[in-house]
């Protein structure tokens, strides 16, 4: 049973590929911790800036495209 509490991170697909809790990021589908959020954007472990979670729970790059930094640590790439 998911929690209510998460900040849930989807795909262009609407597909759940992440969520936040307590502003640290972890993958959905094996629970790895994959960076972090703070006041919506999004960072790497290291604190480079992927993006920004928006209100519809998608992820877009500064160019206001999904980023594919984003992506390579959800897939573990």
């Amino acid at each position: 049973m998911k929690s209510l509490d998460k900040l849930r991170i989807y795909d262009e697909a609407g597909t759940e590929i992440a969520y936040a809790n307590n502003g640290i990021v972890y993958v959905s589908s094996d629970g790895r911790r994959i960076g972090s959020i703070r006041g919506g954007s999004l960072y790497t472990p290291d604190g480079q800036l992927l993006g920004y979670r928006t209100r519809a729970g998608v992820v877009r790059g500064v160019g206001g495209t999904a980023p594919d930094a984003f992506m390579r640590l959800v897939r573990g790439k």
